[in-house]
This record gives structure tokens, sequence and C-alpha cells, in this order.
């Protein structure tokens, strides 16, 4: 029980962190902390990431994309998955499916906080 606590104390401290990265780019990084979530969900992880890597080019898709990579590499067991120079999306497409599996439920419960975090910071700053 104690390190399901951790682990969710330190996605939400984690999750934090990456919503006060984004508070710069407003309210465009507050829509696609919420629009990712279902991109996962109806084309999946992959192809969710496959698309944010090909925006690389906007910020905010870049900015979630390393958030993201940085928070899996750091802190989901994988083995040896995650080396620290592997790409997100060669990694995901590497990943037998209870991995793919763990890592998608992984990466929602990241987005479900930095939604709560993005909802308060940014709207304070447009008010």
């Amino acid at each position: 029980m104690a390190n399901l606590k951790q682990l969710e104390g330190g996605r939400a401290a984690f999750a934090y962190k990456c919503a006060l990265q984004g508070k710069d780019l407003g309210k465009d990084y507050k829509s696609h902390v919420k629009n990712i979530p279902m991109m996962i969900k109806t084309n999946g992880l992959g192809a969710a990431f496959a698309f944010m890597k090909s925006k690389e080019k906007e910020k905010t898709y870049k900015l979630l994309y390393k958030q993201t990579h940085d928070w899996l590499k750091e802190n989901l067991a994988l083995g040896k998955t995650f080396s620290k120079n592997d790409d997100l999306v060669k990694v995901l497409i590497e990943l037998d499916s209870s991995s793919y599996r763990a890592v998608t439920i992984e990466v929602l419960a990241l987005f479900n906080w930095l939604k709560r975090f993005s909802d308060g910071l940014i709207e304070k700053e447009n008010k």
C-alpha cells in the first residue's frame, strides 16, 4: 500500500511540475492535456504518441511528448525497455501486450493529474 501511495504522490508531484512548465503555453497546453487521453483511448497509445511526434514543431506537443517520456523513463519498471536515449514511440511499438497495457494505464493516470493541475494553474492565470 505504501508503494501505491508513493507512486501516486510521485506522479502528482511530477505532473504539477509539468503543468507549471506548460503554464507558459496557456490554453493550448490545457486543451491538449484534455484531448490526448481521448486520443489514446480511441487510437491506442502508440498511434497517439506517433501523432504527437509528427507534430513536434508545435511546442505543446513537443513538451507533452518529452514530459511523458521523462516520467515513463524514470518511474516505470519495464526492465531494459527504456534506455536513456530511446525514443518513446520506438519503445512503445516494441512492447509486448501486457507491458503496453501497463504503460497505457500509467500514461492515462499521469494525464489525469496533468489535467487537474493545468485546469487550476492555467485558469488562475487567465482570470
